[in-house]
């Protein structure tokens, strides 16, 4: 029960610690981010990883919506309307490469038949 109760603390306070960089909103650097993590929470160290982890894979699904949405906006702009079934192979895109692709070269792409391609 009291391990329990130590665990709870521990991840209130890891939330407060997590929270208050998002407040900076600064860039993450990840390996400060763990010695700061293992200075606070040493007897946390599998819950440290967990949460480094869950911060690594949040912060690269934000990375990828942003592109999905830049996308889906260019296209929107340079051909005034986007087909539904572009959208949701866009919106299901999980290779950031391709993503990047097609923004790279939306000034040479003439046609959703090209982007369809990339997808």
């Amino acid at each position: 029960m009291i391990e329990n109760e130590n665990n709870k603390e521990n991840i209130k306070q890891l939330i407060k610690f997590i929270l208050n960089i998002y407040k900076k909103d600064e860039e993450i650097d990840y390996n400060k981010l763990q010695e700061d993590l293992n200075s606070k929470f040493r007897s946390g160290s599998m819950l440290v990883e967990n949460v480094l982890e869950f911060e690594r894979e949040a912060e690269l699904r934000g990375i990828e919506k942003g592109k999905i949405e830049t996308l889906k906006y260019l296209l929107k702009k340079k051909f005034k309307e986007l087909p539904k079934e572009i959208e949701e192979k866009i919106n299901n895109c999980n290779d950031l490469n391709k993503l990047d692709l097609i923004i790279d070269n939306i000034f040479d792409i003439s046609s959703l038949d090209e982007v369809n391609k990339y997808l």
